[in-house]
């Protein structure tokens, strides 16, 4: 398996909503086929009804990732730092 460090942001209105996510994907899957699904999946909607393929719980970088990663057998979890540091 393959893991890959994401940065999705969503830009709203009144702020942007910045979520950091680790995200596993089989050997085969390569980084631009990830980018093309998350984008195309993000801005997909459905013209007759004026519904979108993940956004029934709210259109957010969690249930984009949640849709996603049920769909392709893929998962996520948050992404953590190995090493934290701060200095004064």
């Amino acid at each position: 398996m393959k893991k890959f460090n994401l940065r999705i942001n969503f830009f709203w209105d009144d702020e942007d909503d910045m979520w950091e996510f680790r995200l596993t994907v089989p050997n085969n899957v390569k980084i631009e086929e990830v980018e093309e699904i998350l984008l195309k999946t993000h801005e997909y909607l459905d013209m007759e009804d004026e519904t979108d393929l993940y956004g029934t719980t709210g259109r957010n970088p969690v249930t984009l990732l949640d849709y996603i990663c049920e769909k392709y057998g893929w998962s996520w979890e948050d992404f953590s730092f190995d090493i934290d540091l701060n200095f004064n």
